[in-house]
């Protein structure tokens, strides 16, 4: 009898020994997807470089794993036609639609993991692709806007690269989908008509 219960508590004692040694290893590794960068952060800070798609060991419970997707994310920006519309080159109120994709750069995940969030990186995006729009759609007549699209969308991608030079980002598209005038030029090209 003593002998049944001493190997059952040995059962049990060897048991627990691997349940531990697995959930150890289980959280010592880390997979990164090729589609994703990662930190190792140390008690929350950041400690090394950028960790590049694979398996990843570190140390249970002390240190953690922090990954970035590097899939462009992408923003819907509209600007109405209204008081804070954009202003043509012959002074019409104009409204337009773009949509821009970008990413993070995969260089530079350890600054954006210590300086910046998503959203404060899509909050710059945005303010950036604003005034690029403005800037560009305000050299042209309202005349000239449809002709010109392709132009335009390159001019607003080209000032946005640029304007975005300075963050950890890559601009990997914009589209230029719509226009849009006030109605007191749509009433004003009719009676033309």
């Amino acid at each position: 009898m003593r002998d049944n219960s001493r190997f059952i508590r040995n059962i049990i004692i060897a048991a627990v020994a691997v349940f531990v040694a697995v959930l150890l290893l289980a959280s010592s590794c880390t997979i990164v997807d090729s589609n994703e960068r990662a930190v190792l952060t140390q008690f929350g800070k950041i400690k090394g470089d950028v960790i590049e798609p694979g398996l990843n060991l570190h140390i249970p419970f002390v240190e953690k794993v922090r990954k970035y997707s590097i899939v462009p994310f992408g923003i819907g920006l509209d600007i109405p036609v209204g008081d804070n519309s954009i202003i043509s080159k012959d002074n019409q109120d104009i409204g337009a639609s773009v949509d821009i994709y970008w990413a993070y750069d995969p260089d530079k995940i350890v600054e954006i993991a210590s300086t910046y969030t998503k959203d404060r990186l899509q909050t710059i995006v945005s303010s950036v692709g604003k005034n690029a729009i403005k800037t560009v759609i305000g050299k042209y007549d309202v005349y000239s806007l449809a002709e010109k699209q392709a132009v335009i969308n390159e001019e607003i991608r080209a000032l946005m690269t640029s304007g975005l030079s300075a963050y950890p980002v890559i601009l990997t598209d914009v589209k230029l989908t719509n226009f849009d005038w006030s109605p007191a030029f749509s009433a004003q090209i009719e009676e033309t008509m």
